[in-house]
């Protein structure tokens, strides 16, 4: 599945017009692997003096597969096959590898369960787009139902809109004083951000909370999100969509 995110402004949408400098191609890189994780556009499609980009975290046992953002939030993946959940790396039957770095994407391959292969792509293209592709085979005899989870401990946030065959839209704000290295106020700066999530797959259920705990266990991960409670409305610092994803094959 196609998962675009508008995040200071970020919109997610996979356009591989890569740097070609600085790259590491056909590689299998794991968790201890000495790699760089951060991802951020290039100079050329860069809109801000000071780009805060992504982290990928895939090295570390405890946590989920997940991208984070400085300010606007992180963006966890969790797997469900039948009635078993897979959040954390410790739990996928084969950990995620690196297999194409550059200093703006990432190819990425897992295997969170027996007979599920997952194949997760993501680009910065400039300063407020980016997009991530998660391909997947499924070669067991069970449904696979994915969860996208956006939680956000630097503040609030506010769900302006929710369309299932769409996405979401939310909204922050960033104070404009202090926002580079404690400057002061700057002229012109807005305030008031929007983050624009799009999907290729209709949404299937989401929920918000007003709490984002940002390590929890697979049990946890069933207890909570096993019946989303479909609101997202006031302010909430986290929000979990799941896909329902019956094809065997899929992006």
């Amino acid at each position: 599945m196609k998962m675009n995110a508008l995040i200071p402004g970020f919109l997610i949408i996979f356009l591989l017009s890569i740097t070609p400098l600085m790259a590491i191609e056909n590689i299998e890189a794991d968790g201890a692997s000495p790699i760089f994780t951060s991802y951020i556009a290039p100079y050329e499609r860069s809109n801000y003096f000071v780009d805060e980009g992504y982290h990928l975290v895939y090295y570390s046992d405890n946590e989920p597969l997940k991208l984070i953002n400085e300010s606007s939030g992180e963006l966890s993946i969790a797997f469900k096959l039948g009635s078993v959940v897979v959040y954390n790396i410790n739990d996928f039957y084969r950990k995620p590898v690196i297999t194409c770095s550059y200093p703006d994407s990432f190819i990425l391959e897992a295997e969170p369960f027996v007979g599920l292969e997952v194949v997760m792509k993501f680009a910065v293209y400039t300063s407020a787009d980016a997009v991530c592709e998660i391909s997947y085979k499924n070669k067991t005899k069970n449904d696979l139902m994915l969860y996208f989870i956006y939680g956000n401990n630097y503040q609030k946030v506010n769900c302006i809109d929710v369309k299932p065959e769409e996405g979401i839209t939310i909204s922050y704000k960033e104070p404009a004083k202090g926002v580079y290295f404690q400057q002061e106020t700057l002229n012109g700066f807005e305030e008031m951000r929007y983050s624009l999530f799009c999907f290729n797959r209709r949404i299937y259920a989401w929920g918000g909370y007003p709490v984002y705990k940002k390590n929890m266990s697979a049990h946890e991960i069933v207890k909570k999100y096993e019946y989303l409670n479909g609101s997202l409305s006031g302010e909430i610092a986290e929000f979990a969509l799941s896909f329902r994803l019956t094809k065997k094959n899929g992006h």
